[in-house]
């Protein structure tokens, strides 16, 4: 049986062992995190993603705690008035053969991580960093380090999952050098009970609020028991260069409330109703020409990180593991040419989402004029051609849809 090794056990790692263990390789799993803490907030699984978790047997766990949201609403931040309401829910779900949910980052890990555990082709250790590596003809050489010992393991095949700072990335693009640069912008995530949110903020619904410079984001998980809550402004960074790990760094509330000051005020009550504040910079990279050299790649973030603008930060990494698997099942013996596959399914979109991503962020945070132009244009353009603009994302709409 193939054997690869796996450097990281994020969302992209995760969905990749599976993904190759059904198609018969043994995969070991490295993590550099002592503990893997199900930690984090919300996140977006929209049907490009659903449609893996389904395949791998996971939806039917997803849906336990996931809510499928009605409907998307865009909002202006300044009053508050709608600008698209988009019909999802079951309507997204028979257009595209799989649900939109909305998930708690930690309830698609906690899934994930069973059923990882389960399989038995997969091994998971935690607190081993993968160090450096060197190619020996068709086999990879990994060092892992760990606190008790450092050790070599030899394997078939080599996978970057380790995000955005990845050092698989490090060295196989070691030309480029550390090409991350800060966007501009902050990410402040937080979890605001419902009982204590404001009760239009608890329905059914995706809602997306635009401003000059800003953009707010919120939807129920944990079965509308939580309302997820992102606001992300354009502001200085003043910390280390490097993003700091997720959900760790505390924001000033009253820092928060200065750009969203001339909003409405139920955007504004639902800023205050927040408990507390966790600040996410948002860095970016070049994408990179190719992902793979011989019998090591790429996946998730490692390969191409995008800024959240499209909500495709989970749902790519889900459908890079699911396209390992395919070409796995293509090349079974010949991990180079299984990784040189995968590149071909996924490089080309993922490519387009970062663009893509990019641009969006730009249009949310339109200053007046501009915005004035985004509204009527995306208000003259109705639901169907709306909805239409997400085809490329999520998947062929199913016949008549």
């Amino acid at each position: 049986m193939r054997h690869v090794v796996m450097a990281g056990a994020g969302i992209a790692g995760l969905t990749a062992a599976l993904s190759l263990a059904r198609h018969g390789t043994r995969i070991s799993v490295f993590d550099r995190a002592p503990v893997l803490h199900e930690a984090g907030a919300g996140l977006q699984l929209p049907p490009n993603a659903t449609r893996v978790m389904a395949e791998l047997g996971l939806l039917e766990r997803l849906r336990e705690t996931a809510v499928r949201p009605d409907r998307l609403q865009i909002r202006r931040g300044r009053d508050g008035a709608t600008i698209v309401d988009l019909p999802f829910g079951a309507a997204a779900e028979a257009r595209y053969g799989a649900p939109l949910l909305v998930i708690h980052r930690a309830d698609l890990q906690a899934a994930l991580l069973e059923a990882v555990r389960a399989h038995p082709s997969i091994t998971l250790e935690t607190g081993q960093s993968v160090t450096s590596f060197a190619v020996d003809g068709a086999t990879v050489v990994a060092k892992l380090s760990s606190k008790e010992q450092n050790r070599s393991i030899t394997s078939d095949g080599l996978i970057g999952a380790d995000g955005l700072r990845s050092s698989i990335r490090s060295r196989l693009a070691a030309d480029r050098g550390d090409d991350r640069t800060y966007s501009g912008r902050i990410a402040w995530r937080t979890l605001v009970p419902a009982a204590e949110a404001p009760v239009f903020a608890r329905a059914s619904a995706t809602n997306l609020w635009l401003g000059s410079d800003a953009h707010l984001v919120h939807y129920p998980v944990r079965g509308g028991t939580l309302i997820n809550v992102v606001a992300i402004v354009a502001d200085r960074w003043e910390g280390s260069e490097a993003a700091p790990n997720l959900w760790t760094v505390r924001g000033d509330p009253a820092r928060l409330k200065k750009p969203f000051a001339a909003w409405s005020r139920e955007a504004r009550d639902l800023i205050d109703a927040a408990p507390d504040w966790r600040i996410w910079p948002l860095f970016d990279r070049p994408p990179l020409q190719r992902w793979s050299t011989g019998p090591i790649t790429l996946v998730g973030d490692a390969a191409h990180p995008a800024l959240p603008f499209l909500a495709q930060g989970a749902a790519g990494a889900i459908e890079d593991g699911w396209a390992l698997g395919l070409a796995a099942a293509r090349h079974p013996s010949d991990t180079s040419a299984t990784f040189t596959a995968y590149e071909r399914l996924r490089h080309a979109k993922a490519d387009r989402v970062q663009r893509e991503s990019r641009r969006q962020g730009a249009v949310y945070h339109f200053g007046a004029v501009a915005a004035m132009a985004r509204d009527l244009a995306m208000r003259s353009m109705g639901q169907r051609r709306m909805l239409n603009r997400y085809d490329w994302l999520y998947g062929k709409p199913a016949a008549g849809a």
